[in-house]
């Protein structure tokens, strides 16, 4: 009341004619506490502030204004809301062999630190339970993080379900809480990683060993391989990786011309009971045969659009679309593409394999079938990767990535050619190069990156060195394991067990990783590590200047970002990371001749 008063005395004194009246302090913060320059702004944010003009006095070069004002305080603004990201681990195929190591990513979308549960479940065939886990999770605000479980090994297999969820009992969005994701589990038996030889292919009935038209097939209902030796031979095999034995099949006829498989000879399965091969050796020959009884002559390839018969460059894969099986054929040497409809024996056109630097398909050009709707297709020398929408008939008008020409093993550029070669398993395409080189590398589909693995050895049974060339094919057996035939005249069979990490980097084990050649002391380092801002400085020092990749991969190893640039020996590199969601990193710089690793942390 005494303050109203005052105000009502200054409007006297306004009315009296009294310039120079100076307003108390207390009139223009009435009601409330005395703002200041810091308070005055959490005032407004958190509260409501009024006023009430009452008057004006002028003073020399200054004027008041008069009036009364009041504050109301309300609460500062709170959400609470955490949530299941995506599951890590187990991918979309696991085995029976090495244990699972359940992962699952969720985040604190709310605006303080949350204390709540992270739930990870698994079933099994029908829907059993068969894994059950949790684990307490303390998480800021805006902040993400990968929880690990219990490792599990699995001893069943088929189709599974895995589940990841997060309770928190105010959570106010319950629709985020809860990730599915569907996996399968297949039997591995206990091999060792990496490259190993096995049964090498029987010498008998020819004598020859594997080369021109050479092939390797995989068949799941039967869990065989399928195999041919090409090198004008009609020689042909099934092999149990299980037993680690071949057996002899009927021959592969000669055709009216005499002529057996040779250069353009290959050959697929249909996954069930039947294999369709072409002979290849400059001929339109295209056979079937059917498990446990012979071969068989179809309709011949088409000479059109091209007029070239089957060499070099040929590929297949098979396809059921629409409850038909097709056989899809790139002819190779020229572009012509075809697709056999397996229930009428008739050949359909369809639009030509991609032109790109040259219209020239050579030898050790690859087809991959993705399982669902994509062909893909790598054009051996130029090292293009096509892609090919079975939906629409379609290619795709730009080029992925093809594989690298140089080798961060052999340190040598190479081009892919004869015996090139690749295989599809779990979103991977493992290839070979072929060329009499003993490269293998892997594109993980869900980014845009080749990885080199560990090379196939080049002594085996033969006791010569023998690299991979004419004849050369590899085949997935599922479960991260492949087979692959070395071509070039010899009888070796070698498998490659793939661990966890296949088509990501190499993890992170002490720092940095490097692997130099040159002279001079190689490193990679941040400025600031973790890094909390919107880019991370990298300090680094190369062997020799030149071109330089930075990438940066996520825990699933996954691209999330890339740039090229010209380095000189020593200096910086700004990563934009304001795209880039909080966790941990592995950053990768490559040039020509060597490879630095390092982990990064990203804090938000």
């Amino acid at each position: 009341m005494s303050r109203l008063i005052g105000a009502l005395a200054i409007l006297a004194a306004l009315a009296s004619g009294q310039s120079r009246y100076r307003l108390p302090e207390w009139v223009i913060d009435e009601g409330g506490t005395k703002m200041t320059a810091q308070s005055g702004g959490n005032y407004i944010q958190h509260g409501s502030f009024h006023q009430t003009t009452i008057g004006l006095v002028t003073m020399p070069g200054v004027n008041y204004v008069a009036w009364v004002g009041y504050w109301h305080p309300r609460p500062i603004f709170s959400y609470h809301d955490v949530a299941a990201l995506a599951i890590v681990e187990p991918g979309s195929v696991a085995d029976t062999l090495q244990p699972v190591t359940p992962r699952g990513r969720v985040a604190n979308y709310g605006t303080g630190t949350e204390n709540f549960t992270v739930f990870f479940t698994m079933t099994g065939p029908g829907g059993m339970p068969v894994y059950s886990d949790s684990r307490p999770m303390v998480l800021g605000p805006g902040r993400d993080t990968v929880v690990a479980f219990t490792p599990f090994r699995f001893t069943v297999t088929g189709p599974y379900v895995a589940r990841c969820s997060c309770y928190l009992d105010v959570d106010e969005n319950r629709a985020n809480d809860v990730v599915v994701k569907p996996f399968k589990v297949s039997y591995r038996p206990p091999w060792p990683l990496g490259w190993g030889e096995v049964e090498p292919m029987p010498a008998a009935p020819s004598g020859r060993g594997v080369k021109d038209g050479g092939w390797l097939s995989f068949m799941a209902s039967s869990g065989l391989f399928y195999a041919a030796k090409g090198n004008k031979t009609g020689d042909c095999y099934s092999y149990d990786p299980l037993r680690d034995e071949w057996t002899q099949l009927p021959s592969i006829p000669k055709n009216e011309a005499g002529k057996l498989p040779a250069k353009g000879g290959q050959g697929v399965t249909d996954g069930v009971s039947r294999i369709y091969a072409t002979t290849g050796n400059n001929t339109l020959s295209f056979w079937r045969y059917t498990v446990g009884d012979s071969w068989e002559r179809c309709a011949d390839v088409p000479l059109a659009p091209s007029n070239k018969k089957v060499k070099g460059g040929t590929d297949m894969v098979y396809v059921e679309k629409s409850g038909t099986g097709y056989v899809y054929l790139l002819k190779g040497y020229k572009t012509d593409f075809y697709r056999y409809n397996v229930a009428t024996d008739q050949w359909e056109e369809l639009p030509s394999a991609p032109v790109g630097i040259k219209p020239k398909w050579d030898q050790g050009s690859w087809l991959v079938y993705d399982g669902e709707h994509t062909i893909f297709a790598h054009k051996a020398k130029y090292h293009e990767l096509w892609a090919f929408d079975l939906d629409g008939d379609t290619w795709l008008t730009n080029p992925l990535s093809g594989m690298p020409f140089y080798s961060p093993t052999t340190h040598r550029n190479k081009k892919s050619k004869a015996g090139g070669s690749a295989a599809w398993w779990d979103s991977l395409i493992v290839a070979l190069k072929g060329g009499n080189t003993q490269e293998c590398w892997v594109r993980d589909m869900r980014g845009d990156s080749w990885f080199e693995l560990e090379t196939i050895p080049a002594y085996g049974s033969t006791g010569k060195k023998k690299r991979v060339n004419a004849g050369g094919d590899i085949a997935a057996f599922g479960a991260g394991v492949f087979y692959a035939l070395k071509g070039n005249k010899c009888l070796e069979l070698w498998r490659y067990v793939a661990d966890a990490g296949i088509g990501a980097p190499a993890p992170e084990r002490s720092g940095v990783m490097a692997e130099p050649v040159g002279s001079g002391p190689e490193e990679l380092r941040f400025a600031v590590n973790p890094v909390s801002g919107r880019s991370a400085v990298i300090r680094y020092a190369l062997a020799r200047p030149g071109p330089v990749r930075v990438s940066l991969y996520d825990v699933t190893g996954s691209l999330v970002l890339r740039q090229t640039l010209a380095a000189g020996r020593r200096g910086t590199v700004v990563l934009d990371l304001s795209r880039v969601v909080s966790g941990v990193y592995l950053v990768r710089m490559e040039t020509e001749r060597s490879r630095l690793t390092q982990k990064l942390v990203i804090e938000r």
